[in-house]
């Protein structure tokens, strides 16, 4: 255990006081994402980490991110990953209610993609994998 800034104890091995999500009802950070129940109400997770915790595990909590965004579609939902909400970090803790120690990471919008939205038609230009990756010991 190690003392935290309010001088309470935690558990170092503890996953829920090192990585956590949290969901909350809350206006979209895009319009193009619409409700998947009967209401009109958007949902965003947001993600935070531990602040004692290194660049490995950003690593793991960009991994995390990923697999939510994976699972939803598997729903049938659509993700949008937005590490803008970081520019928050001094009122958006307050709303979420998160612990000093721990630090607001990133943010999800999640719903159903306005297919409509000029901006979900649009994909960015990807160079060919040949001009970035060399693959070596692999046949073809």
């Amino acid at each position: 255990m190690r003392p935290t800034a309010s001088g309470a104890s935690r558990s170092a091995n503890s996953c829920t006081s090192r990585l956590a999500c949290r969901a909350r009802t809350s206006q979209p950070a895009t319009g193009n994402t619409r409700a998947t129940s009967n209401s009109s109400a958007r949902r965003c997770i947001f993600f935070s980490i531990d602040r004692d915790l290194g660049v490995a595990q950003h690593s793991d909590l960009g991994g995390l991110i990923q697999t939510v965004m994976l699972v939803a579609r598997g729903y049938g939902l659509h993700s949008c990953a937005q590490q803008a909400w970081a520019s928050w970090h001094k009122t958006l803790p307050v709303f979420l209610e998160l612990p000093p120690h721990m630090m607001l990471y990133s943010g999800m919008a999640l719903g159903q993609a306005d297919e409509a939205a000029p901006i979900n038609g649009w994909r960015s230009p990807r160079a060919p994998l040949n001009e970035y990756a060399t693959f070596s010991g692999f046949t073809a």
